[in-house]
């Protein structure tokens, strides 16, 4: 079986389900766990969950105060690195989750959002490198450190995208389009609700949770029974079937699958192996993508060759948020 086989099942599955959304049934959530893909998926995210594994890997109690910790604090990734924050834009950090609060389709409590400390995190995630960001741990629902909660502050930036999506998709600016499409998925009452944005010393951001109870597939856990012909089938049909889901929410969902429908019954052999003929070519080249990221960064560290220059430098109030970046260890 060839990565376009598992890639024409996901088309397919979602072909079926917007159609389905289209004679007006409700797509409902995923529950059933075929294949084992994601039944590990499932699995450890109930075990992190309960856990709260990101307290235990993220944060030290002493007393009854937790704090962040500081330093590199993932063993298996040695450039994740938590430092501290320039007291300007740590004391802002209050401002931020007040404005995040009204972003929020069911706002928490003001005293659940109060800021027991805060790190500014470097090095986690490619797409993230030059994005300034903060792990910020809150009291949560009451004095109780087991119930403090961990949330993501991350700069915003305009989307690479701009430009290929159709014309008439679009927002007045990045946190409205954040919003709009976060609540369009995943920040949901059944998903993600924590989800919204603000502003932190003037840059636009957005506010997370940081939860290892959230998982993703990852390529790594595709071996044994995960990693058989018929588990990666059953991977792809649920994922084609979520993304119909995904993108027929909200009240006028019917009529968007309507919509779509129209665009692909026209020629429906011809939109399925279009979809998985593109799909399996962007898997192959993500694949190459990320093999060459990472002997760029290898060969020529993080700054990927490109000489430090002093015109470059950031101004007073930009380095009262960034801080000294710390000295991060060598790439293997």
């Amino acid at each position: 079986m060839c990565i376009r086989d598992r890639a024409k099942a996901g088309v397919l599955a979602y072909r079926d389900a917007i159609a389905r959304r289209a004679r007006g049934e409700v797509l409902e959530r995923w529950t059933r766990f075929d294949s084992p893909v994601l039944a590990d998926l499932a699995s450890r995210a109930n075990r992190d969950e309960a856990r709260r594994r990101e307290l235990l890997d993220l944060t030290v109690l002493e007393g009854t105060n937790r704090k962040l910790k500081r330093g590199q604090v993932d063993p298996e990734d040695p450039q994740s690195v938590l430092a501290e924050l320039p007291p300007l834009a740590k004391e802002a950090l209050n401002d931020t989750l007040s404005r995040y609060r009204g972003t929020l389709v069911v706002p928490p409590a003001i005293e659940t959002l109060r800021v027991l400390d805060a790190a500014r995190e470097y090095g986690s995630g490619v797409a993230s490198f030059p994005r300034v960001r903060a792990l910020v741990l809150v009291r949560g629902v009451s004095d109780d450190p087991a119930d403090d909660r961990i949330l993501e502050v991350k700069e915003l930036a305009d989307s690479g995208l701009a430009g290929l999506y159709p014309p008439g998709v679009y927002a007045n600016d990045v946190g409205r389009r954040i919003v709009t499409t976060s609540r369009a998925a995943w920040a949901r009452p059944d998903a993600e609700p924590h989800w919204g944005t603000s502003s932190w010393v003037g840059f636009p951001c957005q506010v997370r949770l940081e939860s290892e109870g959230q998982k993703g597939v990852r390529v790594e856990r595709l071996v044994g029974d995960r990693g058989r012909p018929e588990a990666l089938l059953a991977m792809a049909t649920a994922m084609g079937q979520v993304l119909a889901r995904v993108h027929t929410a909200g009240d006028d969902g019917v009529a968007i699958a309507q919509a779509i429908s129209a665009r692909f019954v026209v020629d429906m052999d011809g939109f399925v192996n279009e979809q998985a003929d593109f799909g399996a070519s962007y898997a192959d080249r993500t694949m190459t993508d990320h093999a060459h990221f990472v002997r760029a960064l290898q060969r020529d560290g993080f700054r990927l060759g490109i000489p430090l220059d002093t015109s470059d430098e950031p101004s007073p109030d930009l380095r009262a948020l960034y801080g000294t970046p710390p000295s991060l260890p060598p790439l293997p």
